[in-house]
């Protein structure tokens, strides 16, 4: 199921059917096996989900945002192609966030570690992760909690 998710080219209304339907849970849960084949379609699955703006959101609420960033964040187990796949979905989760409908807006990062953890890896040599940070941080400063992640930039 996972792989087919991955490869599929959805509409906005299909990857939100999709997820209304539960697909989240059984992916996360493909996180915690070791293999990494088994990770790398649960990503790619994900990313291809968390292109719209109702699923980001709702990705954020469902707890999907902690292992996506730990995954991130040890960069030094994985390819190329997978961390830029995992930039990708931070990304769009983050621009999930800007101009929310909700009374009680979602939270991309919600530590100062994870702010600085994730500008760090400003630093690393793919242009596309390079870039997709960039972009998630531009696309934060745009959010109701733009003030705290400027402040928590400006000491970094």
């Amino acid at each position: 199921m996972a792989k087919h998710l991955a490869e599929m080219d959805l509409t906005e209304h299909n990857r939100e059917a999709l997820f209304d339907g539960g697909v989240l849970a059984p992916l996360l849960l493909m996180f915690s096996h070791n293999d990494l084949q088994v990770k790398t379609v649960a990503i790619k699955a994900l990313k291809n989900l968390s292109n719209s703006k109702k699923n980001g959101q709702e990705m954020i609420r469902q707890g999907a945002a902690r292992p996506l960033l730990n995954l991130l964040f040890n960069q030094s187990i994985y390819t190329a192609s997978l961390w830029e796949d995992l930039a990708t979905i931070i990304v769009q989760l983050a621009a999930s966030t800007i101009s929310q409908d909700s009374q009680t807006p979602v939270l991309l990062l919600d530590s100062d570690d994870d702010v600085f953890n994730l500008f760090n890896l400003v630093n690393v040599s793919e242009p596309v992760v390079q870039q997709n940070i960039i972009q998630t941080f531009y696309a934060l400063c745009q959010t109701p909690s733009a003030s705290c992640i400027r402040t928590k930039l400006k000491e970094v």
